[in-house]
């Protein structure tokens, strides 16, 4: 396990040691999107006109195919192990989410809503 500190100066993200050498090579920085925070560096686009957002999750896993998202397992998203992180379907990643943040205490304000989430 590798640990990279952030550009904030405390927080950090872990990864696997085989992955840090690359990773260390960039200035990484905690970017919301969304209602998520994600660890996030800037690069050039191709041809170096203007730069991207690239997410590290996201460059760990490359290639990643067409209409398919990163995922993080346990939904910590500052936890970058391979074991920690797999490619899955939007539908996979939305039904994850929501059965990660929706505890079994939580009840839906809506009448007649039932759990569904052992479908």
């Amino acid at each position: 396990m590798a640990e990279i500190l952030l550009s904030d100066g405390y927080n950090k993200t872990v990864v696997d040691d085989a992955d840090y050498p690359e990773l260390s090579k960039y200035a990484w920085r905690a970017k919301k999107a969304g209602s998520n925070t994600y660890v996030a560096t800037s690069m050039r686009a191709p041809g170096g006109r203007y730069k991207v957002t690239v997410y590290m999750h996201r460059l760990i896993m490359e290639p990643i195919p067409p209409g398919m998202e990163v995922d993080h397992v346990d939904g910590d998203s500052f936890n970058n192990h391979r074991n920690n992180i797999e490619i899955v379907t939007k539908n996979e990643n939305v039904r994850r989410s929501r059965a990660y943040y929706c505890k079994d205490d939580q009840k839906s304000s809506f009448t007649g809503a039932v759990d569904d989430r052992s479908s």
